[in-house]
């Protein structure tokens, strides 16, 4: 049976100890490094701090770590390059090809260390996974990834779980514009979980599972979007190029990076401070501002009521003002936003 290597990076020493005792703790069988780890694959999994030598140890819990010669289709020394974080991106595992990024720690996850992160990264996916269970296209060229992280259930974020994906697609908008010379590239965030450019092409999205164990919600926070492949859809390098003229070209490696030391500090601003911060960002990247769309409650009916779209609440609902003055909140989870036909449906 073929092998497919995945590996292993970590900013220090330290912090890969830190992973093989989590696994070790966790793991309830051990024969190649990553069995029972990928559900759907098998993986040997190597380790590497040294971003500049193609010579990569194997980990192995005998003292016989042999070397070996493995070429990845990932540039970890431009991924460190960019990445500024105190915590969030520091632990790494990649893989060129995998089923899906989402499932990566699956099983791992009940003795997750509150203080502890880790983020799964693929070049390809052949089985990525969307929104409401959505298959998501994942060419080579598509910045590919899923960041676990545990949240405290009494924080301030713990008490508004679903602004999670919010604060995921902001931070994938602030990683592009926020570098020289792109900050009018008209890319924006789709409520409630995808990136645009501008209100017709979608670049990419974000999808959030959970599970709550002991006074923790251990999040897995996937996020695709189209960086430097023109196919089968639209990218932002293509954009750059052609509607800006702009000879910036980003990579996946620079884009995945950007995004978890954005998104680090957007969650930690939001633990001590609350939302009003994320807020003001939030708004200066979507793309509802002022909008009059439609809501269908029961997607059953053919009623549909005429409403004015005014923002987002403190957990990430959508507020709308109906046509008799009332406000009401509608849940990300349970509708959806056709932006074609400017309408708001209930999935069920």
């Amino acid at each position: 049976m073929p092998t497919n290597r995945a590996v292993l990076f970590t900013s220090s020493e330290k912090l890969r100890q830190t992973f093989f005792s989590w696994f070790d703790e966790s793991a309830s069988r051990f024969s190649v490094m990553g069995l029972g780890l990928w559900p759907e694959d098998v993986f040997e999994l190597t380790y590497t701090d040294k971003f500049n030598e193609e010579v990569i140890a194997a980990y192995s819990r005998s003292e016989n770590c042999v070397p070996k010669t493995i070429k990845y289709q990932f540039d970890f020394h431009s991924y460190q390059q960019s990445l500024t974080s105190k915590a969030f991106g520091h632990i790494a595992v990649y893989a060129d090809i995998i089923g899906t990024t989402m499932t990566v720690f699956d099983g791992l996850t009940l003795r997750y260390p509150e203080s502890f992160s880790v983020v799964a990264i693929a070049r390809q996916q052949t089985k990525g996974q969307g929104r409401s269970g959505n298959k998501w296209l994942s060419p080579v060229g598509c910045a590919m990834f899923t960041l676990v992280v545990a949240i405290p259930m009494k924080s301030k974020l713990g008490q508004s779980l679903p602004i999670l994906q919010h604060l995921t697609s902001v931070a994938v908008a602030h990683s592009v514009r926020s570098l020289p010379g792109l900050q009018e590239v008209n890319i924006g965030v789709k409520w409630p979980n995808d990136i645009y450019f501008g209100s017709e092409i979608k670049l990419g999205g974000v999808v959030v599972k959970s599970t709550m164990f002991k006074n923790n919600c251990i999040a897995s926070i996937g996020c695709g979007v189209n960086i430097c492949n023109e196919k089968p859809t639209v990218c932002v390098n293509q954009i750059l190029k052609e509607n800006y003229n702009k000879s910036d070209v980003l990579s996946c490696e620079q884009v995945i990076a950007r995004t978890l030391t954005i998104l680090e500090a957007l969650i930690d601003d939001f633990q001590q401070n609350g939302p009003q911060g994320f807020l003001e960002m939030y708004y200066k990247y979507w793309i509802h501002s002022g909008a009059n769309v439609k809501v269908q409650r029961d997607r059953h009916s053919s009623e549909k009521l005429n409403a004015l779209v005014i923002g987002i609440d403190e957990c990430g609902y959508l507020r709308v003002r109906l046509d008799d003055g009332s406000i009401t909140t509608l849940n990300p989870d349970g509708n959806s936003f056709d932006l074609t036909k400017n309408l708001i449906i209930a999935k069920s």
